[in-house]
């Protein structure tokens, strides 16, 4: 399975680092963790990153992929579980205790979860200390221009 983040470009080098989780609080996960957020699509890593950008800024980007081996174990979050508004919750603790307990429990190196921009589409947890994560196959980037009309 090949999975994808988009970055601005002063990100390449440290697109698999973790350090905006570590730094920050996301959907999934709270401020100290070290995890990468992929998507199962590049469009939807480029929805992802537009969601998350000042519209005023149109940076230079680089696309990144990853390839996750058949051999590694996917854990899925458990949707069924999720508040009836999570799609719209910036500050849930019940969303980021279900990605705490996935990184607590170190049964996988890859959680699944639902996208709040496309639920029926799916976004990729990377736990960066996990031992399967050695396995995962991580691209170079690439320049990603992003289209003009996207900032009208």
């Amino acid at each position: 399975m090949k999975v994808w983040r988009l970055v601005p470009e002063k990100f390449a080098e440290k697109v698999f680092s973790g350090e905006g989780s570590r730094r920050f609080s996301g959907r999934w996960h709270y401020a100290g963790c070290e995890i990468v957020y992929t998507s199962s699509s590049l469009s939807l890593a480029l929805l992802e990153f537009l969601v998350n950008l000042d519209i005023s800024v149109m940076p230079a980007c680089v696309k990144v992929s990853a390839t996750i081996p058949d051999s590694i174990k996917v854990e899925k979050a458990v949707t069924g579980k999720l508040p009836a508004d999570w799609r719209f919750l910036m500050d849930s603790p019940e969303l980021r205790n279900i990605g705490m307990d996935w990184l607590e429990r170190k049964k996988s190196a890859v959680l699944e979860v639902p996208s709040a921009v496309v639920p029926e589409e799916s976004n990729f947890i990377l736990n960066l200390n996990h031992p399967d994560f050695r396995k995962i196959k991580l691209g170079k980037p690439e320049k990603f221009v992003l289209d003009r009309r996207l900032f009208k």
